[in-house]
């Protein structure tokens, strides 16, 4: 992950200072003028590229300074590097109790847990805050100058999300917007433009954390709730105005020009307006009260996530009690202080940052001699210190502290040489189940913890890998997200075997936005929100029985037996490019049987609407060639969403519910997939039948030899941790735009339509390769593709790595099933863990505990038990405590 190093202007306006004035106001100018201007922007480049040896480049769009690597981990070497040749101690687990000032001729002294106590001449507290607990920080720092008579201004979580309670938003989860949001004050309005994000419990991203701090002084102080509006896009309320009293067709073809489909459809329904109706339709009231959802829209709230995971730590020492040119302490000499313990704190973009660097630096310039370079909190290693984020408030503030030992030059002896950053490699599960979604209940839902309803596990979703539902996209959103704040760790990447892999189609799940004709007293078919497939179409089915369920006038699907009205829907309607293809099938209610024909009319699909002419016919004999017209409409159907389809078979109930045969339903088709896993090695037999590859190129560039070549494994490697490799393969498109906001999506990184004469859909780039859940679960042959790999790697690593004695490696095998090709994966983790030292993690994705295999192949491998999380969430969580044990013997 890139850090941030600072902003690029330095807008005193922007910090937010004491609880007393009404929020957002400073009001201590001057000291906070004279505290950020103490070290220009130049200087601090210049010490960045110059001094600690990191160069910086202008992200232009956003005015931030990044390094040119990206890489945070650059920053955190090269900064522990200067403190080591600058002589910095760091005392380890070192948990500073009190501070008792200078008395009776004797200097500051420090009380340490466990009674020791450390003298010094002059003492710089940097403790931070109370942001991020999880870290450590629990505001211990406040209490010790608390006590020594400094006014502690009331403290409170700021730039943190949202939350609302019900989640009335929780469905659009994962949609990200740049939006303006505004909150109203007594005196002025506060506004914020930038990025926000819905999440499951409520909102996050830049604007709302920049205003979040309104909201928590709001429910603080006991009275109404600090109210907050949302423009979505560019355009104000008139401009929404005019377009809706100018635009034609129909209302939600209009807004889905503009917003995201599920946002649209938020929208309308909290406006209480039908999507369908035409723009013309529209009376003034209802596109006012539209006009007025869009660009002044109330946000609700109930809460905040507050400081587990505020970014910094509101309130704190006033600003009135130092001296603003060194930082001293009014009430006592020899005592500065620094970094967040003040009560002062910026928006997100680097500003934080700057308030630690240019407090850092002017707690040190009169500081000439100290021996207090503890830690406030317990750490290990300098692993565990040097760990810096995107944002201050981190590993309870050492950034802080060790920035000052830098900028003094400070002579100490040298710490202890520390453990190496861990080897951790991932090897994920990519079989076909992994379309499908992981437990869910109703209680979770409610909780925000997840989204789809699937209380056995293993539920059928409506666009299979695609959905954010399946396991497929948790895994890789969920993998994304804990590897994003990690430069602790060096990884290395894998996935099981796929040769051939193709794609024949894509699918398009679209919605009816009209209602097809009346059958009966059921009503309309379809109805308005019914969701159906379009795209190529497959034989509806052969045998007997539930496999033909719908395709014969025999054997109707019941309307009000709701698998046989699915298994209709999910029947493709309207083939390929040219969309004309007429789709007939059978219904019944109350004992009377239909015939259903869909006619496509126009282009589609893909298209943002498109249209059908839905026959509807009441059969008179067995047969129904004799049958009489009950009515035909023409059916608008918007636009859900594309997917690749993928079915196990026709199972009536979850888990493993499904609709048709793989043979009819698979978009994707693979070879092989019991080999292991996708070695780097096998360009030619990964192409598919007419030597097309959507497996990732090789590039065996790397001077070391086989074993560091890139493609479908990512290797493990000391000079790079690979994280950007590894989110290319997770997140294709960030491959080609590192800022663009993550899509975790499979189809849209491939042609909606084939190239020529082929049978397969090409990738729209061919730097962006999603990956594709198709195929069997070889987990001891994938174990054993890891140990064969692993054994030649570590011979280079053990004469090249500088820091192999120092290094642990760990294995972390992500699957949603059992082995299912014969292989033996608890034998292939014992031989890892005794032949190599290799730990093997087991995370047993929407799996219930308990599976013997998996619990077999953690135990052999040396890590005890296997992990079961449920969640996306909890997926996170487990990795992260993974991430520990990795770096630990």
């Amino acid at each position: 992950m890139k850090l941030q190093v600072t902003a690029r202007r330095v807008p005193p306006g922007l910090a937010v200072t004491e609880w007393g004035s009404e929020p957002g106001w400073i009001t201590s100018p001057n000291t906070l003028r004279k505290i950020l201007s103490s070290w220009p922007l130049p200087e601090q480049r210049r010490f960045f590229e110059e001094e600690v040896g990191i160069p910086l480049a202008l992200e232009p769009e956003t005015g931030k300074l990044f390094p040119v690597s990206n890489s945070s981990r650059e920053v955190r070497d090269k900064l522990m590097a200067l403190a080591r040749r600058r002589g910095a101690e760091i005392r380890f687990e070192a948990l500073a109790e009190d501070l008792l000032p200078p008395r009776d001729g004797r200097p500051w002294t420090v009380r340490l847990a466990g009674g020791e106590t450390i003298a010094a001449a002059a003492v710089i507290v940097a403790t931070g805050g109370l942001s991020l607990p999880g870290t450590g920080s629990d505001g211990t720092g406040f209490e010790i100058v608390r006590r020594l008579g400094h006014t502690i201004h009331p403290t409170y979580p700021a730039l943190t999300p949202l939350t609302l309670d019900p989640p009335r938003y929780a469905s659009l989860a994962g949609i990200s917007r740049t939006v303006t949001l505004s909150a109203p004050g007594p005196k002025r309005t506060f506004t914020a433009h930038g990025g926000f994000l819905f999440t499951h419990r409520g909102y996050s991203g830049p604007a709302v954390l920049d205003l979040s701090h309104l909201a928590v002084r709001s429910r603080l102080a006991g009275g109404p709730l600090q109210p907050f509006f949302v423009q979505w896009t560019e355009m104000d309320s008139e401009a929404w105005d005019r377009l809706l009293r100018e635009g034609t067709g129909t209302v939600i073809s209009l807004l889905r020009r503009h917003l995201p489909d599920r946002l649209a459809e938020a929208l309308l329904a909290d406006s209480d307006l039908d999507g369908a109706r035409g723009l013309a339709q529209l009376r003034r009231e209802e596109r006012r009260r539209l006009a007025a959802a869009l660009a002044h829209h109330p946000l609700p709230w109930t809460g905040d996530e507050g400081y587990r995971k505020a970014e910094v730590t509101g309130g704190g020492v006033a600003l009135s009690e130092v001296d603003p040119r060194t930082l001293e302490s009014r009430r006592h000499p020899g005592l500065f202080l620094c970094g967040e313990i003040l009560d002062a704190f910026g928006p997100i973009g680097g500003y934080n940052f700057l308030w630690a660097w240019a407090t850092g630096r002017a707690v040190v310039k009169p500081v000439q001699v100290t021996t207090i370079r503890h830690l406030p909190c317990r750490h290990r290693s300098w692993e565990d210190v040097m760990n810096p984020r995107d944002s201050l408030p981190r590993r309870c503030r050492n950034f802080a502290m060790i920035l000052p030992a830098l900028l003094a030059g400070w002579a100490a002896p040298a710490a202890a040489q520390p453990a190496a950053a861990p080897y951790v490699f991932f090897l994920l599960d990519t079989s076909g189940s992994m379309n499908y979604s992981p437990p869910c209940t109703q209680t979770q839902i409610d909780a925000g913890q997840c989204g789809f309803l699937c209380p056995t596990g293993d539920c059928f979703v409506p666009m299979q890998g695609d959905d954010p539902a399946s396991k497929l996209y948790q895994l890789k959103e969920g993998l994304y997200n804990s590897i994003s704040p990690h430069d602790d760790l060096l990884f290395g990447f894998a996935s099981f075997n796929q040769d051939a892999l193709s794609v024949r189609a894509k699918h398009w799940l679209y919605q009816a936005a009209s209602n097809g004709p009346t059958v009966g007293t059921w009503g309309p078919f379809p109805a308005i929100g019914a969701q159906e497939v379009f795209g190529l179409t497959w034989t509806c089915g052969s045998g007997s029985g539930n496999s033909v369920v719908g395709c014969t006038s025999s054997n109707p699907a019941d309307l009000d037996d709701p698998w046989e009205l699915a298994r209709m829907q999910r029947l493709p309607k309207g083939g390929l490019s040219p969309f004309n293809t007429t789709v007939n099938f059978y219904i019944r209610y109350a004992g009377i049987t239909y015939k259903a024909s869909y006619m496509p009319t126009g282009l589609g699909p893909g298209l943002s609407l498109i249209q059908t002419n839905v026959s509807v016919y009441r059969c008179t004999n067995l047969s129904c060639s004799a049958n009489t017209l009950v009515g035909t409409q023409t059916v608008s159907w918007a636009r859900v969403g594309d997917f690749i389809s993928w079915d196990i078979d026709v199972l009536r109930t979850n888990p493993e519910l499904g609709y048709f045969s793989q043979t009819s339903a698979a978009d994707a088709t693979t070879t092989n997939t019991c080999t292991g896993w996708d070695p780097n090695n096998d360009v030619g037999v990964d192409r598919n039948s007419s030597a097309y590859d959507l497996r990732w190129p090789t590039d065996s560039s790397d001077p070391r030899g086989t074993y560091f070549t890139k493609g479908d494994v990512i290797p493990l490697d000391w000079n790079s941790d690979h994280r950007l490799d590894i989110v290319a393969h997770l997140v294709p498109n960030l491959a080609v735009n590192p800022t663009a906001i993550p899509d975790f999506r499979i189809a849209t990184y491939l042609n909606d339509n084939r190239v020529g004469s082929d049978a397969f859909l090409r990738l729209k780039n061919e730097n962006s390769r999603p990956l594709i859940a198709s195929g069997s679960t070889p987990l001891g042959g994938s174990l054993a593709s890891f140990k064969t790999w692993y054994a030649g790697w570590q011979a280079v690593a053990a004469v090249q790595d500088p820091d192999w004695p120092l290094r642990h490696t760990a294995l972390v095998l992500i699957t949603d099933g059992q082995e299912t090709c014969g292989g033996d994966p608890c034998a292939q983790a014992s031989d890892l863990y005794s032949l190599y030292g290799v730990r093997t993690f087991v995370v047993a994705f929407g799996m219930q505990p308990f599976s013997s295999i998996l619990e077999c192949t953690a135990s052999s491998g040396g890590t005890g038990a296997a992990y079961y999380p449920q969640t996306k969430q909890e997926l996170i969580d487990d990795l992260a405590l993974i991430y520990t044990a990795a770096a630990s013997p």
